[in-house]
């Protein structure tokens, strides 16, 4: 099985799903056993202040707000990435978020929700089409969300370019030729 975990899937520019289309999913997890994932680009636009104040006395670590995950409710799931770390699926750290990000220059994200797929569903949806699969980056991870779908076609297209050519890097201003 060639695991997605780690990756992101770019809803087709062709896909009208009701809950998917124009979404980039980042996948936490994938085996036999079906994958896990989370919604990047579907602000909820509730300040995390908000709920904090529902979980706990303290003053909240963290600014922001809480985004949609994916139409699965159960579960909160923190992203952080800091400044040499790399974010993957396979890297299993817990981060307690009363103490807000590990690092002064950390990003955070918080999604309420996931997204699932049974057994094989992922895989039959990627061969259909449904989705395009790229690399997760930092930038496109904690992208503006209005902005992440477009970028994230633009890179998976540049990777696809560049593979076709057999050439490490495409310039994105052609005039610096």
């Amino acid at each position: 099985m060639n695991s997605f975990e780690g990756k992101l899937l770019v809803a087709s520019p062709y896909f009208r799903g009701p809950v998917f289309a124009r979404r980039v999913i980042l996948i936490l997890q994938h085996s036999e056993q079906g994958a896990i994932g989370v919604v990047l680009n579907h602000p909820a636009r509730v300040p995390v202040e908000q709920l904090w104040q529902r979980v706990s006395r303290q003053p909240c670590p963290v600014t922001g707000t809480v985004n949609l995950g994916g139409p699965v409710p159960e579960g909160l799931v923190v992203l952080q990435w800091a400044d040499a770390d790399v974010l993957s699926g396979r890297t299993k750290q817990w981060l307690d978020i009363r103490r807000g990000p590990s690092s002064p220059g950390a990003r955070l994200r918080l999604y309420a929700g996931h997204a699932r797929w049974s057994p094989g569903q992922l895989e039959h949806e990627v061969a259909r089409g449904i989705w395009l699969v790229g690399t997760a980056t930092r930038d496109l991870v904690f992208a503006d969300h209005d902005a992440l779908w477009g970028a994230a076609l633009q890179h998976i297209g540049r990777s696809i370019f560049a593979s076709a050519l057999k050439t490490e890097r495409i310039l994105l201003d052609p005039s610096v030729n």
